[in-house]
């Protein structure tokens, strides 16, 4: 059975972000494109996913008669702004809505029939069904589903049941991005920033009472958050947070030097959503027997809250659903369709996301010939990348089929030296990002524990979770930890990457550090690039030593010799 899954975000039943075309054949996902890759246009902001839903129709050789069923991550008709005694048939209309959009890329064709599911069991199923676990616990939190901000799990033996939900306007995600957005960042989008700003922060009595009493409130068995920072103008709620606090709004050109106070404010936040996440997980396991958790939902892109969650005592194994966002919750619905359809009760764990788009070595070296930069032909491009990484340089990777995901994974990745500290602002700056912003390792799987201390979970491959560094090791790659000893790892193995896998050795045989400093290759504000010609611009208008478009690379300062 083939299922296509995506996201239409053009309009108000299927929320406003992340446009994503998954297709999945049986128990087995074949392809993930984020429509921003292909547009150009960061989170695929209220569009249609036209582009992604032909381009993964080509790269798996399938026309839309190929496909079986069409599912969609929402329930239109259970949405809460909709009136109860509205006359108009919300089905009829979303799907009509759908239907003319399928139209403008199959004018003639025969579509497949449409089915809708809900958005939070979507991401819970997404979870649950990859994990590998047969029993486990799931908490899904982000801006909204149809009614549901927040949902919790129970899962056993192929079987998923509610047992605590929390509705809107009680939403942690957007409570998380109002606050984002008075810190100076965008909301729905630089969360990532303001969790990296809060280990920068302290405690703060002031701070702490305003939140206790006028942000939210909460216990061991639920939250309540003050309505007028949820609904509403962004502007309207930033206004009542410069009363509340007694300060102005961050402003966004202060990105470097910033107040005390904003450090201050982020750090309850993070810590106030660590503590109500850990209270539900804490009251509801009491229901099961499980110690097995899941987490999706945009909410579970938060490293840190998953750091905390793994290491508070209530949990023994644990499964980070990686597109815990909008971008993954297709996934889900595909899978309750092939549930629905089939007798298939079984689906592949998630081993790795290189689900995305390829290019050929004939295609770039075309691509090449067309431009007026001198490129070569390398047999062994990671041996070549290794030395200049060893040397202080600092490389565009591109390499096989896209990573699906917000966080690069060693085939659109900009790798770096992690043993010196300056080379953190180095890469800071050729993405022109904040200078605190931490970044991440990627680590040979044979040597993790040498540098993570505890246990590892395999969803450590990633990027998922924050994890602590050994401290013996702190000071070899500085620029690869964070200010509270943390690192967010991807732990690559030969099975899942090789080439990746091969180029991290050779840095190793050079420096004795069996790990490199791993960032998504993009610039501020955009989407990770997706073919070689994007790759190409990025590294011409930037300060990248060179780029390696598979077997070619490409040099910015022409004495640099092979």
């Amino acid at each position: 059975m083939y299922v296509l899954s995506f996201k239409p975000s053009n309009s108000k039943y299927f929320g406003s972000h992340d446009a994503t075309t998954i297709i999945m054949k049986d128990s087995q996902i074949l392809s993930i494109i984020e429509e921003e890759r292909l547009t150009r246009k960061k989170n695929a902001h209220k569009t249609f996913p036209h582009l992604s839903i032909l381009k993964s129709l080509k790269i798996n050789e399938l026309k839309i008669s190929n496909i079986d069923s069409i599912t969609i991550p929402f329930q239109p008709d259970k949405w809460f702004f909709l009136k109860k005694d509205e006359s108009i048939d919300i089905m009829s209309e979303a799907t009509k809505i759908v239907i003319n959009d399928l139209r403008k890329i199959f004018p003639t064709e025969k579509l497949p029939p449409i089915k809708y599911y809900n958005h939070h069991l979507c991401h819970a199923a997404s979870a649950y069904y990859l994990s590998g676990f047969d029993e486990c616990l799931i908490v899904t939190a982000d801006g909204t589903g149809e009614e549901e901000a927040t949902a919790v799990y129970a899962a056993e033996g192929g079987k998923i049941r509610k047992l605590q939900n929390f509705v809107w306007p009680d939403s942690l995600g957007i409570f998380y991005s109002t606050l984002t957005g008075f810190l100076g960042f965008q909301p729905n989008s630089g969360e990532g920033q303001t969790m990296g700003l809060a280990p920068y922060g302290n405690p703060d009595e002031n701070i702490e009472r305003i939140f206790a009493t006028e942000l939210i409130s909460y216990d061991n068995y639920g939250y309540k958050v003050e309505k007028k920072l949820i609904v509403g103008d962004y502007e309207t709620r930033y206004a009542l947070l410069e009363e509340i606090f007694s300060v102005k709004r961050l402003i966004k050109e202060k990105r470097n030097d910033i107040d005390q106070i904003y450090k201050n404010i982020a750090y309850f936040l993070q810590k106030t959503v660590e503590e109500i996440i850990i209270g539900i997980v804490c009251s509801n396991q009491q229901r099961i027997s499980s110690r097995n958790l899941c987490l999706a939902g945009g909410l579970a892109m938060n490293v840190s809250l998953n750091n905390r969650i793994f290491h508070s005592g209530l949990v023994d194994n644990i499964f980070i659903q990686p597109l815990a966002g909008d971008n993954g919750c297709m996934i889900g619905s595909a899978i309750l369709e092939i549930m629905e359809s089939t007798d298939i009760r079984n689906f592949t764990p998630l081993e790795h996301l290189y689900y995305g788009t390829e290019y050929s070595n004939e295609y770039i070296l075309d691509f090449l010939q067309s431009t007026n930069t001198e490129f070569f032909h390398v047999e062994n491009p990671w041996k070549v990348a290794a030395k200049l990484v060893a040397d202080g340089k600092v490389i565009g990777w591109f390499n096989g089929r896209m990573e699906a995901g917000a966080r690069a994974l060693g085939n659109r990745s900009i790798i770096s030296n992690p043993c010196k500290p300056q080379y953190k602002d180095l890469v800071n700056d050729i993405k022109d990002r904040e200078r605190w912003r931490p970044l991440a390792m990627s680590i040979l799987e044979e040597f993790q524990h040498d540098y993570i201390d505890g246990i590892i979970p395999q969803c450590a491959k990633f990027m998922i979770i924050a994890l602590p560094v050994r401290k013996d090791k702190i000071n070899r790659i500085p620029a690869a930890v964070h200010v509270d000893g943390s690192t967010r790892p991807q732990i690559v193995s030969k099975k899942d990457n090789l080439i990746f896998h091969n180029l991290i050795n050779e840095f190793y045989k050079l420096t004795g550090i069996p790990l490199v400093m791993n960032t998504s290759l993009n610039g501020r504000g955009e989407p990770i690039v997706e073919s070689p010609e994007q790759a190409h611009k990025f590294f011409m208008e930037s300060d990248l030593d060179a780029i390696f478009l598979q077997n070619f690379v490409v040099f910015k300062d022409r004495t640099l010799k092979l």
